[in-house]
């Protein structure tokens, strides 16, 4: 269930407390930031805590627990994956799954599978931070969010979550662990990168907010992860613990700023993250594992009264010495204890632990009875089979095709365009890729301009007598996808034919600096390289279409945040 909650700060007043930068005018910083209404959110309401007590009255102190359990499992269509979905929903009784990648064949018969054998209605997870497609490939493909972050659209963020819940829901997946609200400003960053919406805190916050807005007016819940922050790190907590090594007044006038507010505003969920703060705990301790960071950052100092995610307790990083690290997390401050590395022995040592009073029984019981409550808000007791065909065809609507192109439309980039070139005017200009997957590129280009030549070259290919004269006619554009060495070295040769050039690099603005600078010509980035991101940047290059996109974060020596030109080209 959704209810409307109008909360009483306004994000002006909100966004003057976090510092807000104003307003910029220049042509290649960007236009300021919209303010944003608070926003529905997924609530606990008094229908749903008396759902919640009608359930725990036939619940064993155990059952409890299990509700605090959310394992990761992975997709398999067999005997085996059955019979694992039922151990963990029906014989310890846990609260919830959350599937790894898979078919959406697959993905209809598991979860149609764990809503029958279920003891109590369960969560359904997914981890869809650029839609179904992050996990299940036949679903459809939204852009990353670096290149969400480059169209500074609000607007666009909330019809974007309101259309991947409306997806989730025809599955019947309840919680989507997205946005990402880290603040990546470290280029080396191994594991956030293109997964954040930029290097501006407050543009993160409000697209950010935006985003949850769309998400919880379509009924599913959106997490906030990985708090306090994951964006200056250059260790991935998959495989070790990172340090994020700012002081507390960076980590909250920058890290924290876009949990901040997301919060006031009315998220319901935060993920938190497998990270060493000596700024915010000393010891060292996970954040997930830390009652330092957990309760008293999050729950205290922001005031946030949701839904605390542990990130995956599988992960390297959510490691505490001599001690189980779902007991830890649960004394953290966490509702639910989500992959955890084996649930069943972890299952059995947080057991133990209320046994012997480390963890108090009235914590679990008021974190099961928050869960349960959230459950019924979700509508996780819906018991909803799924068709395989019906939900194929809801996935794919013409809608949600509409929007995806939109989002790439808005998020193409002019970083300069020195000689004016765009856009290409010519019927006979010429196409140069470097790579592979542009095909959607040179056929929207083709359907535009029939008659211009279009060449590609490849890990072994070399510049020919033809690509040569094509290179020296007047307007010549080089699509890139690839930043490997060969490609790399591919586009130098021909800024040595042609230094005048439209070059559209295709990929994370990050490995831009491989490049040689085009000091001449004019050079866009989309940031991402699928079929509607191709198209949007044909139109952007023939003009069918505005440029609007902004950099959404800083490239040492190349760009800097929020550069980039608009041109609305006329009709044609």
């Amino acid at each position: 269930m959704t209810i409307r909650n109008l909360i009483a700060v306004s994000l002006i007043t909100l966004l003057a407390a976090c510092h807000s930068k104003g307003t910029a005018h220049a042509a290649d910083d960007g236009a300021g930031q919209q303010t944003i209404e608070p926003y529905a959110t997924i609530a606990i309401t008094p229908e749903a805590l008396q759902w919640a007590d009608s359930v725990m009255e036939g619940l064993t102190a155990e059952e409890q627990i299990a509700q605090l359990f959310v394992p990761r499992l992975d997709i398999t269509s067999d005997a085996d994956g059955y019979a694992r979905i039922k151990e963990m929903l029906s014989t310890y009784g846990m609260g919830g799954l959350l599937f790894g990648k898979g078919s959406l064949d697959t993905y209809v018969k598991l979860l149609n599978h764990a809503r029958k054998v279920a003891a109590v209605p369960p969560m359904i997870t997914f981890d869809g931070e650029w839609g179904l497609a992050m996990r299940i490939p036949d679903s459809p493909r939204f852009p990353y969010a670096m290149a969400l972050g480059a169209t500074r659209s609000q607007p666009l963020m909330e019809a974007y979550g309101r259309e991947v819940a409306r997806e989730c829901r025809i599955l019947g997946i309840h919680v989507n662990f997205a946005p990402d609200l880290d603040v990546n400003s470290n280029p080396a960053n191994p594991v956030i990168g293109f997964r954040s919406l930029g290097g501006d805190a407050e543009n993160v916050g409000l697209l950010g907010a935006a985003y949850c807005i769309g998400m919880a007016d379509g009924d599913v819940m959106p997490v906030g992860k990985h708090f306090p922050g994951h964006g200056d790190t250059s260790v991935d907590s998959h495989h070790a613990l990172p340090t994020v090594d700012h002081s507390v007044e960076r980590l909250t006038d920058y890290d924290m700023m876009p949990f901040s507010i997301c919060i006031r505003a009315g998220m319901p969920a935060v993920m938190v993250g497998h990270l060493r703060v000596p700024a915010l705990d000393p010891s060292g301790t996970p954040a997930s594992l830390s009652p330092v960071i957990t309760t008293k950052w999050l729950r205290d100092s922001l005031k946030f009264n949701g839904l605390i995610f542990t990130d995956a307790l599988a992960m390297k990083g959510a490691r505490a010495d001599d001690t189980n690290n779902c007991v830890s997390a649960l004394l953290a401050g966490a509702d639910i204890l989500l992959g955890s590395g084996a649930p069943v022995a972890d299952f059995k040592a947080v057991k133990a632990a209320v046994a012997t009073g480390i963890i108090p029984a009235d914590t679990i019981t008021a974190r099961c009875r928050r869960v349960l409550a959230y459950k019924y808000s979700l509508g996780c007791q819906r018991n909803q089979q799924l068709e395989l065909q019906a939900v194929s065809q809801q996935l794919n609507s013409p809608a949600c095709s509409k929007l995806i192109d939109s989002l790439c439309t808005a998020s193409v980039t002019l970083l300069s365009d020195r000689m004016q070139m765009l856009p290409i005017k010519s019927d006979t200009s010429t196409v140069v890729v470097i790579g592979n997957d542009a095909e959607a590129f040179v056929t929207a280009y083709r359907e535009y301009s029939p008659q211009s030549k279009f060449f590609t070259l490849g890990k072994a290919s070399k510049i020919t007598a033809p690509l040569r004269r094509a290179l020296l006619t007047p307007e010549v554009t080089v699509v890139v996808t690839s930043a490997q060495p060969w490609a790399v070295s591919a586009y130098k040769s021909i800024l040595e034919v042609n230094s005048g050039i439209c070059t559209v690099f295709m990929f994370n603005a990050y490995k831009l600096t491989s490049f040689p600078v085009n000091e001449e010509g004019a050079t866009m980035i989309t940031y991402d390289c699928f079929p509607a991101m191709c198209r949007a940047a044909a139109r952007a290059v023939l003009g069918y279409s505005p440029i609007t996109g902004r950099m959404p974060v800083d490239v040492p020596s190349r760009a800097h945040i929020m550069q980039g030109i608009t041109l609305i080209p006329p009709a044609r």
